[in-house]
């Protein structure tokens, strides 16, 4: 796996068009996300799918051309602008040969970098533990969902108020 530096990172976004948004909009977007975590846009990539390829979500024409700008860009860091599986984000990271990020783990580390108190930053690390436990469910073995659910249990019941439960609380 990939470190996870505290910025400064040189990011390349990748947005793909399945005809179901404005690919402008959401490019504009996903900067204004990249910037706010800290990362130097480098360069984006487009392009045009009818589905998601179940490996890398870009299929292999779009992985390689995404490889060649990341490579002339010196971008340490790619930015998907969807959902990725677990599977798909460990395949695309051996192909890239840097850190791939999805939408979701980008704002949750956004997140990260602003939390301030002990709470907040349990909260954060939670919504990350479950986000990656779901995108990466599948490859897990039993041990390590057993492991991932032991802390999510842990850090719900550290997160709860003593003496009652709190309004928002899912389980008490």
């Amino acid at each position: 796996m990939f470190e996870r530096p505290r910025g400064g990172d040189r990011a390349l976004l990748v947005a793909l068009d399945f005809g179901d948004a404005d690919p402008a909009e959401r490019m504009a977007e996903l900067d204004a996300l990249a910037v706010s975590a800290g990362a130097t846009v480098v360069g984006t990539v487009t392009g045009r799918r009818q589905r998601p390829d179940a490996a890398t979500y870009a299929g292999k024409g779009k992985v390689e051309e995404v490889a060649a700008r990341r490579a002339e860009s010196s971008a340490d860091l790619v930015i998907f602008n969807h959902p990725l599986t677990g599977a798909q984000q460990r395949n695309l990271e051996q192909k890239l040969e840097c850190r791939v990020v999805d939408r979701t783990s980008l704002i949750l580390d956004i997140f990260a970098l602003r939390a301030r108190s002990s709470e907040g930053k349990l909260q954060v690390e939670l919504a990350q533990v479950t986000s990656s436990r779901d995108s990466s469910a599948a490859g897990l073995t039993s041990s390590g969902k057993r492991a991932v659910s032991a802390f999510v249990v842990r850090v719900r019941s550290s997160s709860r108020p003593t003496g009652a439960c709190s309004a928002s609380a899912s389980a008490c």
